[in-house]
């Protein structure tokens, strides 16, 4: 007997320059799940502005409940306790740790996107400097001001 066990996911990210707004969509298969994920974030403040899912395949009717609930989602900030919010959201009876994930990697990738001008313009400067602190990293990348405790800025 033979087993095996596949999994994709993918992020695509695609950014709205005229409005300012990034629209993030994630996906996955695997053998008990198939849905997407896709929800807008406006740049300026990091908020979700819109938020949509779908399921094509999944074992768990909590899938199908989380789903109706991710309107919840609208208005939370992509910042410090995101991953705790979405998780509440999807935890218990009404939970769908599929989907949850979906949208922190939406949340992901609006983040890496976000992240990937600013630091190809250091990475020159960066490798000039001797004794980098992670603090010192947010002169390059303004957007990773408080976003953890490693860039707080006091």
């Amino acid at each position: 007997m033979v087993l095996f066990y596949t999994k994709n996911k993918s992020v695509h990210i695609y950014e709205d320059k005229k409005n300012k707004i990034l629209t993030a969509k994630a996906s996955m298969e695997d053998f008990f799940f198939k849905g997407e994920v896709e929800l807008d974030v406006k740049i300026s403040g990091m908020e979700i502005l819109r938020i949509s899912g779908k399921i094509e395949r999944s074992i768990s009717k909590s899938c199908d409940i989380f789903l109706k609930k991710l309107e919840d989602i609208i208005g939370i900030r992509i910042s410090s306790g995101l991953t705790k919010k979405i998780m509440k959201l999807a935890n218990g009876i009404e939970g769908c740790n599929y989907l949850a994930s979906l949208v922190l990697e939406c949340c992901e990738g609006c983040i890496l996107a976000l992240t990937v001008k600013p630091l190809e313009r250091a990475v020159p400067e960066i490798k000039k400097m001797k004794n980098l602190t992670p603090k010192m990293l947010v002169n390059f990348m303004p957007n990773m001001k408080n976003s953890c405790l490693a860039f707080k800025v006091d």
